[in-house]
């Protein structure tokens, strides 16, 4: 296939459409990811400088405590409250009491005279009293943290071992980074998780003053390994926009695919008889038995493969092509179904027109020659107007219709309620049928709007002497509300999906034919009666509508309100 320049631009036009939705969603991950990594840090670091201050105030409470119960020196009660600090508090594992000059004067456990090792002055924490210093214990490897309180008497003082301060961390998650300094000297140190090939640059770090600035806390992060927690929501993300772009793609690809070749296979499709036709019964609810059938094309290739309309009737429609593919499919349904409709009178058959179709006299001569000769009779004929495209001229449509019903065809007014005309089309063509939408018969049970809207249709049918047909009925309740309606004739998955011919044919002879009779022409009504009737039941549509509509933009109110709040 050849593309002039302005398809081979809309296609690449096309490509990088297809591309942004990717683009855009590494894009966005990857910002998200950042975001991310500053929320993540910015949250451990909280949780991080929490946990120290509420265990250095435990502890500086503790002691108070402590020194507030104390005598002037060690005795049995005093040894008593120092043991009972050790036991109920796991950081503390040594309570001692020394004299101004720092000599123990006492300490549970009791760890010898001179036990306490400095490395360094104390330093003042969270009041001026308390004072903070790196100490080890002597004849050991056991070194930690001494938190000393000065009372006039004494000093009094727990001793805090190095092991117990990851402790202080239990808030945060194991991945982050800690480092916890007095002063110049580091307390506690813990490397961030890095994730694989992690480089300096990859740190995040956050650092806070604690204990009036005496402490420094710093918390950092892998901003990588907070970016791989989101691996799997980018890769799905990309997986969809992937579907997107792709999908982009084929409607560009089959947009530039307007091309002769196209138009020749559906010409070649016609003269090989690949179209055919498939009958979808129509049921009368009441009896049970047939009134006919709407004929549905499907195109049927050599192969076997089978092609839904939706491939081809718009392209068809576009290009005039529908206009011979319904001629075939007129003389094939004379082919099928003349042997039996024969015998059987009160059978119709619907085949579907469309707004090219009443433009000029063709579609008449094409009924007359294809009809006229065969043993299927006019009035088993029904011509459904089809509501996707506008008709170009109703004046002219109106000539062409009254001389299809003058043959004896009926006319049916398909997917009522949903197209371009709508009621102008009841009001101004004079028709026979009216055909409710399925999705007009889905809120048959549901939802009032849509039964608002049926009940209106069939009243204004019944009222100029039309006859109704439900479409797409599908679930066996809904038969009961077309029923409390007088909606007789319906067709759907319900009752049986479109079939072949012989399939169609048997169904007739197992299920026999209705007796509907045939309503009252509408078209000796006054014309003034009509109109009215006509308005009347526009504008309870277009109320139900309007109700449906504010029903709608109600809720979405609703609904900003509550994520607003």
């Amino acid at each position: 296939m050849k593309l002039d320049v302005r398809q081979l631009w809309f296609f690449a036009f096309g490509c990088v459409l297809a591309l942004a939705p990717m683009l855009g969603t590494y894009w966005l991950t990857g910002k998200q990811a950042a975001v991310s990594a500053d929320e993540h840090l910015t949250r451990q670091a909280a949780l991080a400088s929490r946990g120290v201050e509420e265990q250095f105030v435990a502890l500086t409470d503790r002691l108070a405590q402590l020194a507030e119960a104390a005598g002037n020196g060690c005795s049995s009660i005093d040894i008593a409250r120092m043991q009972a600090t050790t036991l109920e508090t796991p950081d503390v594992s040594a309570v001692a009491m020394l004299n101004l000059d720092r000599e123990i004067m006492c300490m549970s456990p009791d760890l010898g005279e001179g036990a306490f090792q400095l490395f360094g002055e104390p330093m003042p924490v969270f009041e001026e009293d308390f004072t903070l210093a790196q100490v080890r214990i002597l004849d050991t490897r056991i070194n930690g943290l001494l938190l000393e309180l000065r009372t006039e008497a004494a000093l009094h003082a727990l001793f805090v071992p190095r092991p117990m301060l990851p402790h202080f961390f239990d808030a945060a998650d194991t991945t982050t980074g800690v480092v916890l300094s007095l002063g110049d000297a580091v307390l506690f140190a813990r490397e961030a998780t890095t994730h694989d090939g992690a480089s300096r640059a990859d740190i995040e770090v956050k650092s806070m003053p604690l204990a009036g600035g005496t402490m420094r806390l710093q918390v950092s992060i892998d901003r990588n390994l907070v970016a791989a927690g989101l691996v799997p929501i980018r890769n799905w993300a990309l997986a969809g926009s992937l579907v997107v772009g792709a999908l982009i793609v084929v409607l560009v690809t089959r947009l530039i695919h307007y091309t002769p070749a196209q138009v020749n296979q559906i010409e070649r499709a016609i003269n090989q008889g690949e179209f055919i036709p498939f009958y979808q019964p129509v049921i009368d609810i009441e009896s049970g038995k047939l009134v006919g059938c709407e004929v549905l094309v499907r195109w049927v290739k050599p192969d076997g493969t089978t092609i839904s309309p939706g491939a081809f009737i718009g392209l068809a429609e576009q290009t005039g092509l529908a206009i011979p593919m319904t001629r075939h499919l007129m003389q094939t349904v004379v082919n099928d179904l003349e042997k039996d409709y024969a015998q059987r009178p009160g059978l119709k058959v619907a085949i579907n027109l469309f707004n090219h179709h009443f433009t000029d006299l063709e579609i008449i001569q094409d009924v007359e020659n294809i009809f006229g000769p065969s043993a299927i009779a006019y009035n088993q004929v029904v011509l459904e107007i089809t509501e996707r495209a506008p008709l170009e001229s109703l004046a002219q449509a109106k000539v062409i219709m009254r001389k299809l019903q003058r043959l004896g065809c009926r006319l049916a007014l398909d997917d009522a309620g949903t197209g371009h005309g709508g009621l102008a089309y009841l009001q101004e063509l004079g028709l026979d049928i009216v055909k409710i939408d399925k999705m007009f018969i889905d809120q048959l049970g549901k939802g009032r709007i849509g039964e608002s809207i049926t009940h209106t249709l069939t009243d204004l049918a019944h009222e100029l002497d039309m006859d109704v047909v439900a479409e797409g009925v599908e679930r066996i309740e809904q038969v009961a509300h077309l029923r409390r309606y007088g909606i007789r004739q319906a067709q759907g998955f319900l009752f049986a999906p479109a079939l072949p011919a012989s399939q169609y044919l048997a169904l007739v002879k197992k299920l026999g034919v209705a007796e509907t009779g045939k309503r009252a022409s509408s078209r000796a009504q006054e014309t003034k009666r009509k109109a009215a009737t006509i308005r009347a039941a526009a504008k309870q549509i277009d109320e139900a509508k309007a109700e449906a509509d504010s029903e709608t933009q109600a809720a979405e109110q609703a609904t900003d309100k509550a994520d607003a709040a």
